[in-house]
């Protein structure tokens, strides 16, 4: 695989390249961490230093493996070691962008076919089918809180509220949610409504929160009488062919087609930090692929743009693929035999973890 420098000078003289442009020769080696799942590293060498690559290749077909999301309340944060310590567990990687104020997903995020983060606007997801199979596609959010008198629909939940009825629900946890001013709130417990309309920033426990903003929602709200029974229906729309199962938010689309490296991917002035996790997979969808890139170095422009990674992306024979959360968020952990506890495979953060909310991990029950 040889890496040259995809834009011409003064084509996009705003986006800072990664300095790991020379070329570069690279040669993988491979173990199993269960049947149907293998860790591949390489280092690629250039003038500038060295980038560490890591390739989780799962076979989604292999009895016993599977994608599963980790994650405590929504808006907390845990080390990947720590998320992905959990039975069957064999590798895991870091998953979509989060906020760094309240330490909760700002993309979309599907669990067990629920929608955990969502909004009524279509955004890009990738993850697995409910057939166990590598999909994408755009989801969004189809749910409405109904009362005796009237139904409303949702435009979120658990996000920061739209204009609109939102929702925050347990998974969410006790933190306080970010509430804009204009915003009321009520609390529901066992489906009624427990208080009047106010400021409330915290779903009581075991119940939600709903969210208004904006007149008609807001109007909806305060004409619900206390201890009023109410309905949330929440569920994941999509147009990919198949439901989801699990799936994350995702960013640039590294891979479009197979064969054939993208060029000329977007990125901006304060895009400097050149880590990169990504999800791909293979042609018939039967294999994922979870890859980090990361300088020993540190993140801080060193590493790979996201059209380098399009390029070892089409090398290791991926159809299709996008970037996940990068820079210091990249991280990789496994369960290597021969090693007691998970073995950090890449941290760009200080050499250290850092602290996410959703971790993408691959199990296997054998």
């Amino acid at each position: 695989l040889v890496f040259t420098t995809p834009v011409s000078a003064g084509e996009y003289d705003f986006c800072p390249a990664a300095r790991t442009n020379a070329n570069t020769q690279f040669v993988m080696t491979k173990r199993s961490l269960a049947p149907g799942v293998s860790l591949a590293k390489t280092t690629m060498q250039s003038t500038r230093g060295k980038v560490d690559v890591r390739v989780l290749r799962v076979d989604l077909t292999q009895p016993g493996v599977s994608i599963t999301s980790l994650h405590g309340a929504l808006a907390s944060s845990h080390v990947l070691t720590s998320l992905a310590a959990r039975r069957g567990v064999v590798a895991a990687t870091n998953a979509m962008f989060f906020s760094l104020s309240y330490a909760a997903p700002v993309y979309p995020f599907i669990a067990g076919g629920r929608p955990m983060v969502l909004s009524s606007t279509p955004m890009r997801v990738a993850g697995v089918d409910i057939n166990n199979l590598a999909e994408d596609g755009n989801a969004w959010l189809s749910g409405s809180v109904r009362s005796a008198a009237a139904e409303m629909p949702l435009v979120a939940v658990n996000l920061a509220a739209p204009v609109g009825l939102s929702v925050f629900t347990p998974e969410w946890g006790s933190r306080a949610v970010p509430l804009p001013s204009d915003a009321r709130t009520r609390q529901v417990v066992d489906g009624r409504i427990v208080s009047s309309t106010g400021r409330y920033r915290t779903a009581p426990a075991g119940g939600s929160l709903l969210v208004a903003r904006g007149d008609v929602a807001l109007r909806w709200l305060r004409a619900l009488a206390r201890f009023a029974p109410v309905t949330i229906n929440r569920a994941v729309a999509t147009d990919a062919a198949v439901p989801f199962r699990q799936a994350y938010g995702v960013g640039t689309r590294t891979v479009a087609h197979a064969d054939q490296p993208s060029t000329n991917l977007y990125c901006t002035a304060v895009e400097t930090l050149a880590a990169r996790t990504s999800i791909a997979w293979t042609r018939s969808r039967t294999t994922l692929l979870l890859v980090t890139a990361e300088s020993p170095r540190g993140p801080d422009n060193f590493g790979l743009d996201e059209n380098q990674m399009s390029a070892l992306l089409i090398h290791l024979r991926a159809a299709g693929g996008y970037a996940l959360d990068g820079g210091t968020s990249t991280e990789m952990v496994a369960r290597v035999p021969g090693h007691r506890n998970l073995v950090l495979e890449a941290a760009p953060h200080g050499h250290g973890q850092r602290p996410m909310p959703v971790g993408i991990g691959v199990r296997y029950r054998g």
